[in-house]
């Protein structure tokens, strides 16, 4: 318990006189920074107010460091404070147990490393303006030291006499060792180094980018007079034209399809709903407008080119955008999700470059969506001139032309998407496409629906193999059905020597 209590007083008394020596190196540096000739001191009588904000004691003291020592006196501010710092966060004393001979020497170094900065401050500059009055910038102490060594050695000599007397000062007033004070002040070396370096850079890529944006304001300058990009607006042969025209009539009621055998009919356009002629023309002017728009945020990005082509789609709209020389194609493919939002736009897709082309594709949604009409992807020529019994129409593309491809040379499928994307439509709209084209004696379907609700509506067509299948346990025996028949069908391929049923079937039809 007695230990205990000792070591409480000992750390109390310690805290205590840091506290002390905080408030006292606070005081001194207050007194410093506010010192006045025209204060009461030892060398003048004064005003009678006093300037100081040290009052009378702080004026007398500024006075007595400043005249003796001049600007090194904040140096005592800092010892003060460093030893502040010692004593409130370090738990061992600095002096108890110290030898008289260890505190003479340290005390004669600290007392050395302020006289010396004196010294090296009036070597530097004699005189300085405090307070709008001229004062010895190292002190009296200082100034006639510095003349004393000057008279003994030259200017230089002098100067390296006071730097090496520093270090010594410091080795004896620290216990600090020269090598590892010149490796310190080398890593610090170091570490200013690598932080001008990194300004240096950063000026430098400030600099280039303000020099790029000024190049290409004026290259865009330059640019405005040029010519507008050419827009391809979708058209139509004149067979889809007629087609179109037809089959725009109201559509009739549909009546009973013949489905018994060998009466079988293909179903009519007619049965479709009319395909809405009410399209809206290409805005040519809100085109060149988003064009010129896509130029400027591209601009403000660091690239600069210029829209040679539009292609207005239904959906979308290509604009192929040809970069000034120099610029990386990566940087461009970058930037889409920038453009979405600079251009307040849901997405934008950027193809670099176009295949074939010289040019960055980038792909924008309308702002209004063009209703894409089953009846008119079944009228067009990319659908009616397809030999093939299994045609899927699937929309159209970019530039609004229908698109339609052939099944059998995409054997393998998966639709996918968000809730509400059009999974359900475009389904069956692949469905209808085969209806539309194919006899029940050519193509035979087999729909499994578990959510009851999508495929009902086949329900009956003399296409299906088996009524539409709901049920998991019927799902998984009708697809190992299909495995089977597809292995005997490649059975009979082989025995036959064919490599597809097309093949099979014209050496049927020739037997």
């Amino acid at each position: 318990m007695a230990e205990a209590e000792k070591g409480r007083l000992e750390r109390f008394k310690s805290e205590l006189c840091g506290v002390g020596l905080v408030f006292l190196s606070a005081f001194l540096f207050i007194s410093f920074w506010s010192y006045h000739v025209d204060d009461p001191s030892f060398f003048s009588r004064g005003v009678e107010k006093v300037q100081n904000y040290g009052g009378v004691v702080g004026a007398y003291l500024s006075a007595v460091f400043f005249q003796g020592f001049g600007l090194s006196s904040f140096l005592i501010f800092v010892l003060l404070f460093l030893a502040a710092g010692y004593k409130l966060f370090r738990k061992d004393n600095l002096v108890k147990g110290r030898s008289r001979g260890w505190l003479l020497v340290r005390s004669l170094g600290i007392s050395a490393l302020v006289i010396l900065s004196s010294v090296f401050c009036s070597l530097v500059r004699t005189e300085m303006v405090w307070r709008g009055v001229r004062a010895k910038s190292g002190g009296w102490v200082g100034y006639l030291l510095a003349k004393f060594i000057v008279g003994l050695f030259s200017p230089a000599g002098a100067f390296g006499l006071v730097i090496f007397l520093l270090l010594m000062s410091l080795v004896l007033g620290f216990n600090l060792s020269l090598s590892q004070m010149a490796k310190a002040l080398l890593d610090s070396w170091y570490v200013v180094l690598d932080w001008l370096t990194e300004i240096f850079q950063r000026w430098r890529q400030k600099r280039r980018r303000e020099e790029e944006v000024l190049e290409q304001k004026r290259r865009l300058e330059s640019l405005k007079s040029r010519e507008e990009p050419k827009i391809i607006e979708p058209s139509l042969s004149p067979e889809e034209q007629s087609q179109r025209e037809t089959a725009a009539t109201p559509a009739p009621q549909q009546g009973k399809l013949g489905f018994m055998p060998g009466n079988y009919s293909l179903p009519s356009l007619k049965l479709l709903d009319a395909i809405a002629t009410n399209r809206k023309p290409v805005d040519k002017e809100s085109i060149l407008l988003r064009s010129r728009l896509l130029e400027k945020k591209l601009l403000d990005f660091g690239v600069a080119g210029e829209v040679v082509e539009v292609l207005p789609g239904p959906v979308i709209t290509m604009y192929e955008y040809k970069p000034a020389s120099g610029v990386k194609l990566k940087h461009i493919a970058n930037l889409a999700d920038d453009l979405a939002c600079a251009l307040s736009a849901l997405s934008v897709r950027i193809i670099a470059p176009l295949p074939g082309k010289g040019v960055v594709g980038i792909e924008i949604p309308n702002q209004e969506r063009e209703t894409v009409s089953l009846k008119e992807l079944f009228a067009s020529s990319a659908y009616q001139n397809l030999k093939s019994m299994l045609p899927l129409a699937l929309g159209k593309n970019i530039v609004g032309e229908p698109f339609v491809i052939d099944l059998r040379k995409a054997p393998h499928l998966l639709v996918a998407g968000a809730t509400g994307s059009g999974k359900s439509v475009s389904l069956n709209a692949m469905i209808m496409s085969v209806l539309f084209r194919s006899t029940p004696d050519q193509v035979r379907m087999l729909h499994i629906d578990p959510k009851r609700l999508e495929l009902s509506t086949y329900e009956g067509i003399p296409h299906l193999l088996h009524s539409v299948i709901s049920e998991p346990k019927e799902a998984a025996a009708a697809l190992k059905w299909a495995v089977a028949e597809m292995e005997r069908r490649y059975g009979v391929l082989a025995q036959y020597g064919v490599r597809n049923i097309d093949a099979y079937n014209r050496l049927v039809a020739e037997a």
